[in-house]
């Protein structure tokens, strides 16, 4: 070590200090930051995650922060009086005075396009002739600008709200994924993805299925179990693949998760011992055994189809697409197309831009929340294996804190519109998206264990940036829900990444201290990779079955390309513009511009 330490140096106190600096393990900076910046870039992107286009339109024209304090009193002052004159009542304005018991904020000036999608027939007076007419006209539209004040950090580490200083805590979180292994609260096993918006979460269950075999002159029956994904999600549990069949239809979900081979037929395949056949209905299911037997994803397809199969159904209805979304609908008390639309609206409302923007997958595996179920589904088996207390594939988070706040009201407000469908107002639209200007600063303040006062009298402020809980928003111990011990016992992976010295004594192992030295990637305490091995192997497969089936087959499978999520996107983009059409159309009185997302231009 004194090799790479200069000989020249004469003074005692100098060396020593040269001699440190080159030996002593450094403090790791990221730990120690706090942005106002990201904190707006994280907010932003939550407020863009709520852009809507099918019953009404909701556009994210502009966002600007604000940060000079004379602006932002000023905005304040004529927003309050805008909103007060129109009730045509005296009030005193509280931006008039001076506020002594003041905070430091950011002001986020957020300006709305929105609309009330379709047309409806009125009787419009012509200007010219004065007579009433029977014409279509199109719903209303409007803009909206809100204001809201975001706490801004002072002193490195602390919000000065309100006339007092808090102290902010870095809160560890499940990096994407976690499972039930270490609870008892369901007999099946389970993956939860939890985002900004609320959770999704994926069961493994078994179904048993009856494939009929002919013998001789007679047929026997044959049980048959299979794996059935479902989803849990807004409080509803029904078949994972209902959402992806509801999206793509019958013919693009196989192609979605690269399974090419099961058919609906309606006549029977009961002789060739290769093929499974299950009938209900009268509608026969085919699959080859070999990839049945091999492919949990295709078991769950074809159970998936089997239970979506009523009285009524031909096979031929099946590959509709108006029919998967009655029947997404029908898992949702309301067989109508309509409902279908809404659920797939909730389900693509849950998946954030900030959830997206950390997972560690490839882009093209979390485009949007139908890849994320997609990916969820068939990587079910190492999402279950991973290990919930292991700290490494965990992450920390501050500024993101204040995102979950306007993320949980943005989408309580947006969801309970979403469900009125067609039925929903323009004043509804706007009272769903605003958010009183003090409205973060209020819920804030006190906060579980991630904001409290700050009740320091020295000035070890380091120590303070370093702390940590798990508990917290959509945290462990959320809703009262009991915490298991194993989170709260010292694990290997905490070493060098969590202070083993200390812990909360009237809440151990729930807060701490994060080492100083630790390595960071990001928000991240290790550059781990999520799994995401299916599409290589079952390519792999596909080229094994074809060989394996190919010779006289009594049912053709078509062979397709591997599985390829843009050509998907470009098959589904007409079909989806046709069905919102005819749901919900858009057009201006001449029947040339849309002002859907797609045309954001035409605004």
């Amino acid at each position: 070590m004194i090799d790479h330490i200069s000989t020249d140096i004469t003074d005692q106190a100098e060396w020593i200090y040269q001699f440190g600096q080159k030996t002593r393990e450094e403090f790791n900076p990221a730990l120690f930051q706090r942005s106002n910046e990201k904190m707006v870039a994280m907010v932003s992107s939550v407020i863009k995650s709520c852009e809507r286009d099918r019953y009404f339109t909701l556009i994210v024209q502009s966002i600007r922060p604000i940060y000079d304090y004379n602006e932002i009193l000023e905005t304040l002052r004529l927003h309050e009086e805008n909103r007060h004159s129109k009730k045509n009542a005296k009030f005193d304005n509280q931006y008039n005075y001076i506020q002594l018991n003041d905070s430091d904020i950011i002001l986020l000036e957020v300006k709305y396009y929105i609309r009330k999608n379709g047309m409806e027939r009125m009787l419009v007076k012509d200007p010219i002739t004065g007579k009433e007419e029977s014409k279509d006209v199109m719903y209303p539209d409007t803009t909206l600008t809100d204001y809201i004040a975001l706490p801004r950090y002072v002193d490195h580490y602390y919000y000065h709200l309100a006339g007092n200083n808090y102290m902010t805590v870095n809160q560890i979180v499940d990096g994407s994924t976690y499972n039930n292994s270490t609870t008892n609260n369901s007999k099946h096993d389970y993956v939860t993805e939890k985002t900004l918006f609320g959770p999704i979460k994926i069961f493994r269950m078994e179904k048993e299925l009856v494939s009929v075999v002919q013998k001789g002159t007679n047929l026997e029956e044959e049980k048959v179990n299979a794996i059935l994904y479902t989803c849990l999600s807004f409080g509803v549990h029904c078949d994972a693949m209902y959402y992806i069949l509801a999206k793509y239809g019958l013919y693009s979900t196989l192609q979605f998760f690269n399974v090419p081979f099961i058919s609906i037929l309606d006549y029977p395949i009961y002789g060739d011992k290769r093929y499974y056949c299950f009938n209900k209905y009268d509608c026969y299911i085919v699959i080859p055994k070999i990839i049945f037997n091999e492919n949990p994803v295709a078991q769950s397809l074809v159970a998936t189809i089997y239970d979506g199969i009523r009285k009524e159904t031909k096979a031929s209805d099946v590959f509709k697409w108006d029919y998967w979304l009655s029947i997404l609908g029908a898992a949702f008390k309301n067989s109508n197309p309509d409902k279908g639309l809404f659920v797939l609206s909730s389900l693509e409302s849950l998946y954030d831009n900030v959830t997206k923007e950390e997972m560690h997958l490839p882009d093209y595996l979390k485009q949007d929340v139908y890849m994320l179920l997609r990916w969820m589904i068939v990587e079910f088996g190492p999402l279950r294996a991973k290990d919930n207390v292991d700290v490494s594939t965990k992450r920390f988070r501050n500024e993101e804190i204040i995102a979950h706040v306007v993320a949980k009201k943005l989408s309580s407000g947006i969801h309970r519109v979403s469900d009125l469908g067609k039925k929903v107002k323009l004043k509804q639209i706007v009272s769903a998206v605003y958010i009183s200007p003090m409205y973060v600063i209020n819920n804030i303040i006190g906060m579980s264990n991630l904001i409290s006062y700050d009740d320091l009298v020295n000035d070890n402020d380091g120590a303070q940036a370093l702390k940590f809980s798990y508990k917290g928003i959509s945290g462990l111990g959320e809703d009262g829900v009991a915490i298991q011990d194993v989170y709260r016992y010292v694990d290997t992976s905490h070493l060098g990444i969590l202070d083993l010295d200390t812990s909360s004594a009237s809440d151990p192992g729930m807060s701490g201290i994060i080492c100083p030295m630790t390595k960071t990637y990001g928000t991240f305490f290790s550059d781990f990779e999520e799994p995401h091995e299916y599409d290589g192997e079952n390519n792999t497969n596909i080229e094994k079955y074809y060989k394996r089936i190919k010779a006289n087959v009594p049912v053709k499978f078509e062979q397709g390309a591997p599985f390829d999520r843009n050509i998907l996107v470009d098959t589904m983009t007409s079909r989806s513009e046709e069905l919102d059409n005819k749901v919900c159309p858009v057009k201006d009185l001449d029947g040339k511009i849309d002002y859907r997302l797609g045309r954001k231009e035409q605004l």
